[in-house]
């Protein structure tokens, strides 16, 4: 009799109760509560920093392909409105793509201190003559603005000389 009681006690004590169950699905309900937000937070954060490094890296190019080439070659970068849509590309002389790049998704242009309104009226171009100085610009900078999908923008600064600074909102 003993031993039935005792495997009865076993039996009893495996497994968990619905209390168990419930206490641990509701802490796991808190945590996503708590951590989602945090992720797409970050995820908005990356995608912006990567589309500012993708910008940045294609002025680089560009400058070096003018510098190595001694011709113009320009940087445009393309908002929602045009085709393609949010993409960077180094443009050559004739104004053909050498290489293009999507800017991440979320990410587009706001604002740029020149628009290509010969080409693409919704594209922000710069242009680095034969010698690799910026050369399109009736002042000594440009500047092209891009925009988060938290709303977070950036503005990326390119002095005469082509060196690029990122200002963080």
């Amino acid at each position: 009799m003993k031993q039935t009681l005792a495997k009865e006690d076993k039996a009893k004590k495996m497994g968990f109760t619905l209390i168990e169950i419930m206490l641990v699905i509701a802490v796991i309900g808190v945590l996503a509560i708590v951590t989602v937000p945090k992720y797409q937070s970050m995820t908005n954060y990356y995608h912006l920093q990567a589309s500012v490094q993708t910008t940045t890296s294609f002025i680089h190019y560009a400058k070096q392909r003018a510098l190595d080439e001694h011709v113009n070659n320009y940087v445009q970068i393309t908002n929602s409105l045009s085709a393609p849509a949010n993409t960077v590309q180094v443009l050559n002389p004739s104004h053909v793509a050498v290489q293009s790049k999507s800017l991440e998704t979320g990410v587009t242009l706001i604002s740029a201190s020149r628009w290509d309104l010969l080409n693409n009226p919704n594209a922000g171009i710069i242009s680095f003559d034969k010698r690799g100085y910026l050369s399109n610009s009736l002042s000594n900078t440009a500047s092209f603005t891009l925009k988060g999908s938290s709303n977070r923008t950036v503005e990326i600064n390119i002095d005469f000389l082509g060196n690029v600074t990122t200002v963080w909102n």
